[in-house]
């Protein structure tokens, strides 16, 4: 159950079927502390792997810790605290990832205008540079090329879809030089603006 609840990062389900486990251990009588403690080695293990690489701590440290350990109360402890970290480091990505998802509102909204690294900041009250690493951390992609890259997806959509000119395109979605436009455009679809409208009327 716990394995199941770390792969779909049910944290309040996880906290729940540990608890349990924590309340039969107190009452058990039959097992083993050599045998405890091995079992919540295992669990250690599950949940350090949970963790991300930077804030895991290390396991041989943990198993020492855990095997001179005098009580099992020592090893719920223990148990708490990782857990508490990993809920707390959860909750702290969750946060990121609603901020990303809000930033890239912020974008399909406000693309055809000149944004920049500072306006956006500005708008979500955070510094350039940590918006750039939160970003890139959370989407893999460089800000300024996704807000480009996204230009061109809306522009190739007005090449299709409608009669106005390249240079008028390139203005709406947010570039003001045609030639930097259709430079960038190539580079994207591997062809012109005028070819790739061409090719799907022909089509």
């Amino acid at each position: 159950m716990i394995t199941d609840d770390l792969k779909l990062k049910d944290y309040g389900s996880l906290k729940q079927h540990m608890e349990e486990i924590f309340d039969s251990l107190k009452d058990e009588k039959t097992h083993s502390l050599i045998y405890v403690k091995y079992c919540f080695t295992e669990l250690m293990k599950e949940l350090t792997a949970s963790l991300p690489p930077t804030a895991r701590p290390d396991l041989v440290s943990l198993a020492e810790q855990i095997y001179t350990s005098s009580n099992i109360t020592q090893l719920i402890d223990m148990a708490r605290t990782l857990m508490e970290q990993l809920t707390s480091v959860s909750e702290a990505a969750d946060k990121d990832n609603l901020k990303i998802e809000k930033i890239k509102q912020y974008i399909y909204q406000n693309y055809a205008s000149p944004l920049t690294l500072d306006d956006i900041a500005a708008a979500f009250y955070i510094s350039p540079n940590y918006l750039c690493s939160v970003f890139k951390k959370e989407t893999g992609c460089n800000l300024i090329k996704f807000i480009n890259d996204y230009r061109l997806q809306r522009a190739r959509q007005l090449l299709l879809t409608t009669e106005m000119k390249v240079h008028m395109i390139a203005e709406t979605v947010g570039f003001k030089n045609t030639s930097y436009f259709c430079q960038r455009f190539r580079d994207y679809y591997g062809e012109s603006p005028e070819s790739c409208r061409q090719k799907e009327t022909r089509i």
